[in-house]
């Protein structure tokens, strides 16, 4: 459930089979030092139906001199303003289950859903203003509470929802990992005209006095934004072990050292006959070679010894 801690009394959950979904915390560098803004992360499943839960519960502060109205946006497109006037509250939730249009026949409700969004990573698309405006807005619930003055009755006007069934280039995202967006149910129940009445902001249209916003996001894009922790890596068959392995393991780490003994023996039979077929050359080992040259032999000169005296 997600509560403001110095603002008791205004609280939101998003419910999907009847399951309050769990919520996760916003990480430390994003800028939260607004206390009248709470931020949560949700896991979404492709193709979950999901209801949006908003309790103004007794106490609350805004109640006690004004009314109290909670613009519900999703994926920055309208989806319903509930509002409860001057020191009515309850303790029970507001449920908004689907996107209230009026068709040829009547008003019908459509169930909202998580759907994948399409995404490419093509450089070259060009983005226009639009578009970029729109992507901004993808990934959140958003839940403003407004002071209101409630005026009189009126005609409920007729809505339309925007399927963005185009697809978004990556590049738009700016790094966030967003994989799904929010669509409606094929499907549709019938249902009476919503009572609308028409009212003042106090504060304005742009000043909300507390928001929540819940960031919804596939499993693995909670991991990429590093909202809960990666899946350790599994440790290797080889490090673990053997009572600990399945026999489906023990096979498979069979196959592995088979496989390996094989390459194995493979590689020393290619280097024995690289051995064999390599000519062996003296002095290998680069010895320095010295060459003695052979003395050649002195030749006897014969001499004349003359004895006789002059």
């Amino acid at each position: 459930m997600a509560v403001f801690p110095d603002l008791p009394g205004y609280e939101a959950k998003i419910v999907v089979d009847g399951v309050e979904c769990a919520e996760y915390p916003a990480p430390d560098d994003l800028d939260e030092d607004d206390p009248n803004l709470v931020t949560k992360y949700i896991e979404a499943t492709p193709g979950a139906k999901f209801q949006i839960h908003i309790y103004v519960r007794p106490g609350a502060r805004a109640l006690r001199k004004n009314g109290v109205c909670a613009l519900v946006v999703a994926d920055g497109q309208s989806i319903q303003e509930p509002l409860w006037r001057k020191r009515q509250s309850s303790s029970e939730a507001y449920i908004i289950e689907g996107f209230e249009e009026k068709s040829a026949t009547g008003w019908q409700s459509r169930d909202l859903m998580f759907s994948v969004l399409a995404t490419d990573d093509n450089t070259a698309h060009k983005i226009s203003e639009e578009l970029k405006q729109q992507i901004d807005t993808l990934g959140e619930i958003r839940i403003e509470f407004y002071r209101i003055n409630v005026k009189r009755p009126t005609t409920a006007p007729s809505t339309e929802w925007t399927d963005r069934t185009e697809t978004i280039p990556e590049k738009a995202l700016k790094g966030r990992a967003i994989s799904q967006k929010i669509g409606l149910s094929s499907t549709a129940k019938v249902i009476t005209e919503p009572i609308c009445l028409s009212l003042t902001y106090i504060d304005g249209r742009e000043s909300p006095f507390a928001t929540i916003c819940f960031r919804y996001r596939s499993l693995n894009d909670l991991k990429a934004e590093l909202i809960i922790p990666r899946s350790p890596s599994p440790v290797p068959l080889e490090d673990r072990p053997l009572e600990s392995l399945t026999l489906e393991e023990m096979l498979e780490l069979l196959i592995r050292q088979r496989e390996q003994a094989a390459s194995l023996r493979q590689e020393n039979t290619r280097i024995k006959r690289e051995r064999v077929s390599s000519p062996v050359t003296a002095h290998e080992d680069d010895e320095d070679l010295s060459i003695v040259k052979p003395t050649p032999k002195r030749r006897r000169i014969a001499a004349t010894v003359d004895l006789i005296d002059d």
